[in-house]
């Protein structure tokens, strides 16, 4: 084969048809010159399709641009007839002759118009509004939308492992959780846009960005900890559905999905079949990566956090560093001529310059007689009597005064005293959850008492799992945010009284509950030692 033949077969387009991505016509109405007439026109059919108005003429299209009070502008050179005829070019509008008005035969001859909002300039007037209200908005970090997200894929796992599924109910949560990742990505997307900006630009406010800096930083904290802790919730909910074969359950709800008739070659339930599929090859990327090295979105949100932080420092950086004031060469001679204008005598103005510039004279002539009286200041260098010189200032030019280096300091009993510490702490967590961990299940009105460390442990167990949402049975499961801890919490239904339990700074009165805490780690520890047993 020749280069040339290489070159073109390597060329060659691909087997699938590529759809060519061009102009739309029917957005140029924002981007034209006369944009302010075109943009007042296409909101005055917008609002009158609003009142069920169909179709409008020239006279009430006038109306209801000075109704709405729009700027607009018209001459006798470009009357409106000829923005609406170029709207009508682009596919905004589309125009038919007024016959039913007309009175007359005189007038039916007349070119009177109206004009209708066509469906394609509809969805561009939608979209340049979406557009408008998008400038500006700060977005938000939605924990709730998570929350959404782990209950619609708990409903489908039950949906799932259900002999009949109910397709209507399967439609119904798809949308809602596609939904719901809609919201959750375009807010997060417009709060990381809005931060950027923020931080980007000046803050003259010092206090005022402080304080900012300390809320943003909460509400991500806050945000990635929500994250963190229904992960694994999520994910593993995923991976049952992706296990069990997710596909079966989109082919089943395709039934209820009310999509209309098919017109030509195309097949509506084909279509809506393969977008559900790649919105769910979403919605696992988002979590479960896509096992190519990349980084999911929730490590990536993770890392965004990490990013905010340095991005934050660096501000009140640049802010510390603008308050201050700049310090370069032509302030210092300001500085140093206001001082110099301020003295009284010419010695105060010599001492300033010595201090200044250190021009001082030679360095041995610092160096004095014993009798100072002997020799007169006015003597010359070559007259007057030589001065005693030391051996290491006439060898190496200097005198050094240097006293013996300082003994470095030991921190090593810091040290000890330290880890002993840390050791004591580790010591006290562990006991705290060998308590709680391993002992089946037990009620809280059991714990009489607990310690600092027991009651710490205990709270965070129990806002694990009342975070955790209800399974069939009424229970609620969870795993704490460092994985180790599994933890189940159930109603008691012969005790609904509230319990008291003894705590270091007082008394913690809650409804008593079952609770079963197992070490996950523990457990496969032992499942591994037997397995290599």
């Amino acid at each position: 084969m020749s280069t040339h033949e290489e070159t073109t077969s390597a060329h060659q387009a691909p087997s699938t048809p590529v759809r060519r991505l061009g102009p739309v016509p029917a957005l140029r109405y924002v981007t034209a010159p006369n944009a302010p007439t075109y943009r007042a026109i296409m909101e005055a059919f917008s609002r009158a399709k609003q009142r069920y108005q169909i179709e409008l003429n020239e006279r009430e299209v006038l109306e209801l641009i000075w109704a709405n009070g729009d700027a607009f502008d018209v001459d006798d050179e470009r009357p409106l007839e000829v923005s609406l005829n170029s709207l009508v070019d682009w596919g905004n509008l589309a125009v038919s002759h007024d016959t039913p008005r007309a009175a007359s035969l005189k007038d039916y001859y007349r070119k009177r118009y109206v004009y209708r909002l066509t469906a394609v300039g509809e969805a561009a007037h939608r979209a340049v509004r979406e557009v408008e209200e998008t400038v500006g908005r700060s977005g938000s970090l939605q924990t709730s939308m998570l929350e959404t997200i782990r209950d619609v894929l708990y409903k489908l796992v039950l949906e799932q492992r259900s002999a009949d599924p109910d397709a209507g109910k399967l439609v119904g949560l798809l949308h809602q959780l596609h939904a719901a990742f809609t919201s959750l990505t375009e807010e997060a997307g417009l709060f990381i846009t809005e931060l950027g900006r923020h931080l980007s630009a000046g803050h003259r406010d010092v206090e005022g960005f402080k304080l900012y800096k300390q809320a943003v930083l909460a509400y991500i904290g806050r945000f990635v900890s929500h994250l963190r802790r229904i992960e694994h919730q999520v994910i593993e909910r995923l991976r049952e559905l992706h296990d069990h074969g997710v596909d079966r359950l989109i082919l089943h709800a395709v039934s209820a999905a009310e999509l209309p008739p098919a017109l030509g070659d195309s097949d509506p339930a084909a279509a809506w079949i393969a977008e559900q599929e790649q919105r769910w090859r979403g919605v696992l990327e988002w979590f479960d990566g896509r096992g190519d090295g990349e980084l999911r979105w929730v490590d990536r949100l993770a890392r965004f956090a990490t990013d905010a932080v340095v991005r934050i420092t660096q501000t009140l950086t640049r802010i510390n560093e603008r308050r201050t004031e700049r310090v370069d060469r032509a302030a210092d001679y300001r500085r140093l001529a206001l001082w110099f204008s301020t003295c009284d005598r010419d010695e105060d103005a010599h001492r300033i310059a010595h201090a200044a510039f250190g021009v001082y004279s030679a360095r041995h002539f610092h160096i004095g007689d014993e009798d100072d009286e002997l020799v007169h200041p006015s003597t010359s260098w070559w007259d007057a009597t030589p001065a005693p010189i030391p051996v290491p200032l006439r060898r190496r030019g200097r005198q050094s005064n240097a006293g013996r280096a300082a003994t470095a300091r030991d921190f090593s009993e810091s040290r000890r005293w330290i880890e002993q510490l840390r050791r004591r702490e580790r010591a006290q967590v562990e006991t705290a959850r060998r308590r709680f961990t391993d002992r089946g299940r037990f009620c809280l009105s059991a714990l009489v008492s607990v310690n600092a460390e027991e009651f710490a442990l205990l709270l965070d167990l129990l806002d694990e799992a009342l975070c955790a949402p209800r399974s069939e049975d009424g229970s609620r499961a969870t795993r704490t945010a460092d994985g180790r801890l599994e933890v189940r919490l159930s109603r008691r239904e012969d005790h609904e009284d509230f319990v008291e339990i003894i705590t270091p700074t007082g008394r913690l009165r809650c409804r008593d509950y079952w609770i079963e805490v197992r070490d996950t780690q523990r457990s496969q520890t032992t499942k591994s030692e037997g397995l290599s047993s």
